[in-house]
C-alpha cells in the first residue's frame, strides 16, 4: 500500500513537471510535446494498470508465501489471522489504485 502512496506521488510531481513544460512552451509559442499531449484526448493509462497489477500480484504472492510458511510451522491460527490482515490490506490497495 505505501508503494501505491509512493508512486501516485511521483505521478503528482511528473503532472507538475508537465504542466511547467506546457506554460514554458505557451511562453516561447513552441508547439512542443506537451502541447500534443493536451490535443490528445483519449490516453490508455496502460502504465497504470501494469503497476497495479504488479503490485496487487506481489501483495498476493507475498500472502500465499507468508501462509504456507505458518501452516508448515503448525501455527494455523497465526495463517487465518495472517491471510485475514493480508486480505484486507490488499483490497484497500486495490481500491486506493482504481481511485487513479
Amino acid at each position: 500500500m505505501f508503494l501505491t502512496q509512493y508512486c501516485g506521488h511521483n505521478e503528482h510531481i511528473i503532472d507538475r513537471i508537465k504542466d511547467y513544460l506546457y506554460q514554458m512552451e505557451k511562453t516561447h509559442q513552441y508547439e512542443g510535446y506537451e502541447h500534443y499531449n493536451t490535443m490528445v484526448s483519449k490516453r490508455s493509462g496502460a502504465h497504470l494498470s501494469a503497476l497495479a497489477g504488479a503490485i496487487l500480484s506481489t501483495q498476493a504472492l507475498a500472502t500465499i508465501v507468508g501462509a504456507v510458511r505458518l501452516v508448515l510451522d503448525h501455527q494455523i491460527v497465526i495463517c487465518v489471522l495472517a491471510v485475514v490482515i493480508e486480505t484486507s490490506l490488499i483490497l484497500v490497495t486495490a481500491n486506493h489504485l482504481r481511485d487513479r
